[in-house]
């Protein structure tokens, strides 16, 4: 079957928006009931000499994060660059997961959103 839609969860983990703080705090993506999770980042416009650069974090109670081992990362991370999106997996074993967006030097504007795709439910149809 060609149904994708009773298998997998949407998660926004960051609303697409215009940010220029120097760090855009991860939101926890619960990875409990699933086997799998790609991040995707949507990235608009970055204007500026400076870059944003986003990091896999993990955590088991969904608030402590530490960075996630290159071995447990599928995939590869890199500066924000405007109108090319990003995508990472996530092989570890912690129950959250989420981003972090570092800015390093000036942008005066980073336009981008985050959204989870969970998957291989462990109870089908997904909600």
């Amino acid at each position: 079957m060609r149904d994708l839609i009773n298998k997998i969860k949407i998660a926004k983990n960051v609303v697409f928006g215009d940010y220029n703080a120097a760090t855009k705090a991860l939101v926890a993506v619960d990875l409990s009931g699933f086997n799998s999770v790609v991040l995707a980042i949507d990235v608009g416009t970055m204007t500026g000499a400076g870059t944003f650069t986003p990091a896999l974090m993990e955590s088991d109670n969904g608030t402590d994060f530490t960075a996630v081992a290159a071995a447990e990362v599928v995939g590869t991370l890199g500066a924000l660059v405007t109108n090319t999106p990003q995508k990472v997996g996530y092989n570890g074993s912690k129950r959250y997961i989420g981003l972090n967006v570092v800015k390093a030097g000036v942008v005066s504007a980073a336009n981008f959103g985050i959204t989870a795709v969970l998957g291989d439910a462990e109870t089908e149809p997904v909600a």
